[in-house]
């Protein structure tokens, strides 16, 4: 389980992850301030933590039930 939480994730594992197209993910990237923002590997590509994507996805879910 540990493996899996440290493991950086791609644009394709965080587009599956989120249930969300790429252009939907780089969307999100370039208008929700709160979205992750990763980091960069080599070049272009961008990798993020799973549990900071769990993070952010709690405090969605925190302002839909609150509201």
């Amino acid at each position: 389980m540990q493996e899996e939480e440290d493991r950086m994730l791609t644009v394709m594992d965080v587009c599956k992850y989120l249930n969300i197209s790429r252009s939907g993910l780089y969307t999100l990237m370039s208008q929700d301030e709160t979205f992750p923002k990763g980091a960069r590997i080599i070049g272009r590509s961008r990798r993020w933590k799973r549990p900071d994507l769990d993070k952010w996805v709690e405090s969605k879910q925190d302002n839909i039930y609150s509201s």
